[in-house]
C-alpha cells in the first residue's frame, strides 16, 4: 500500500466506488489512515520537544561546569539554572488515538450482547437442532441494529426459521442490546429463515425488510411476500402479500386447466397503500392500505385457491381504485 496518506485514501476511495469495499469498511480503513497520520504528527512534535529539552539540559551542564570553574578562580557565587524541571515536566506522553473496531468485531460484540455467543451456535429445542448466526449490522435512522438468522435442521413442513432484529447501543469499547425481537421476520417452512430478502426505504417511512418466499406441497406452489418495517418501537409486519400460485404439478391426465397466476406490486403510495396486480389464469387487483402502522389487505383473493375466487375484470377493478 502506498506510504503517502493521500495516495492511500485515494486508493481506498477507488475500492469503495468499484464495490471492493463497503461503506463501513471504507470508513474503518480511512480512520486507520487518519489515525496513523495523527500519531506520526504527534511523534514528530514530540521529537522536537525532547530535542529542545536535551539542548537545555546540555546547556545547563555546560553552564554548571563553567560556573564551577569560575567559582574556583574567582570565588563568585554560582546561580542554579532555573526552569529545567518545568520544561521536562511539560513533555507529556502522547495519548494513543483509539482505532475504530472493525465490522467483524462489531458484529461479534453485538451477537455476544444479544445471545451470549460471539459466533454461530446450535442448541436443542424440543428435540430439534436450532442454529442461530449473525448476519450483519445495519444503520437505521434512530439506532444501529443487528440482524440474525435462526433455522431448524430438518424442520417440519410448517416449521419456520426467522430473521431476528436487535436494536443496539454501540459505544467505543462496548455494545449493549436495547430491544430484541429474535423472531421478527418469519420464513416459509421446512425450518428455514427467509432466503430472499433486502432492506428498503421504498414502502415505509422507516426502513423495512422485504422478504419473499414460497413452498410446494402435493404439486402446488404458493409464493408470497411480507414487509416488516423497523420502527423505533419495534418491527411491524404486514399481512402476507400473495405473489404467485401454480397447481400445474397437481393435475393428472389433463383433467382440468392449470391455475397459474402471478402478482406484482403496483400503484405504490409510500407509507399509505399499494396494489397487487394479478395476471394469469385470473386477472384482478388486491388492494392494501396502511392501518395502525401495518399494511393490511382491503380486498384480496384467496391465494390458496385463487382461481376459485370470484373473478373480476382488471380494468374495472382499477377504476374502482
Amino acid at each position: 500500500m502506498p506510504a503517502d496518506p493521500l495516495d492511500r485514501l485515494e486508493r481506498l476511495n477507488r475500492l469503495r466506488e468499484s464495490g471492493g469495499l463497503t461503506e463501513d469498511e471504507f470508513q474503518y480503513e480511512k480512520a486507520k489512515v487518519l489515525s496513523a497520520t495523527q500519531v506520526q504528527k504527534r511523534l514528530s512534535a514530540s521529537v522536537w520537544v525532547y530535542a529542545a529539552v536535551a539542548l537545555v539540559m546540555i546547556g545547563a551542564v555546560l553552564a554548571g561546569v563553567w560556573a564551577t570553574r569560575s567559582h574556583q578562580t574567582s570565588n563568585l557565587p554560582v546561580r542554579p539554572m532555573q526552569g529545567i524541571a518545568a520544561i521536562s515536566d511539560s513533555a507529556q506522553p502522547i495519548a494513543a488515538t483509539p482505532i475504530p473496531r472493525s465490522m467483524t468485531d462489531r458484529v461479534a460484540d453485538a451477537f455476544e450482547a444479544a445471545t451470549g455467543h460471539r459466533v454461530a451456535f446450535t442448541k436443542t429445542d424440543a428435540g430439534d437442532e436450532v442454529t442461530t448466526q449473525p448476519i450483519r449490522i445495519v444503520r437505521l435512522p434512530f439506532a444501529t441494529a443487528l440482524l440474525t438468522k435462526t433455522e431448524i435442521k430438518d424442520g417440519c413442513h410448517a416449521c419456520t426459521g426467522f430473521i431476528g432484529v436487535y436494536y443496539l447501543d454501540e459505544q467505543a469499547e462496548s455494545t449493549t442490546v436495547k430491544q430484541r425481537w429474535p423472531k421478527a421476520v418469519q420464513g416459509w417452512g421446512r425450518g428455514a429463515a427467509p432466503v430472499e430478502w433486502y432492506l428498503t426505504n421504498k414502502f415505509t417511512a422507516y426502513p423495512a425488510i422485504y422478504a419473499s418466499g414460497g413452498f410446494m406441497g402435493q404439486g402446488v406452489l404458493e409464493e408470497s411476500s411480507t414487509i416488516t418495517e423497523l420502527r423505533p418501537d419495534g418491527p411491524i409486519t404486514s399481512d402476507v402479500i400473495g405473489t404467485g400460485f401454480s397447481d400445474d404439478g397437481a393435475i393428472v391426465d389433463n383433467e382440468r386447466p392449470a391455475c397459474v397466476v402471478k402478482g406484482s406490486i403496483s400503484n405504490l403510495r409510500k407509507d399509505r397503500s399499494f396494489d397487487v396486480v394479478v395476471r394469469g389464469s385470473v386477472n384482478a387487483v388486491d388492494h392494501y392500505t396502511k392501518k395502525n402502522g401495518r399494511f393490511v389487505a382491503v380486498t384480496k383473493r384467496d391465494w390458496g385457491l385463487p382461481c376459485d375466487s370470484v373473478d373480476s375484470d382488471l380494468a374495472s377493478v382499477r377504476q374502482s381504485h
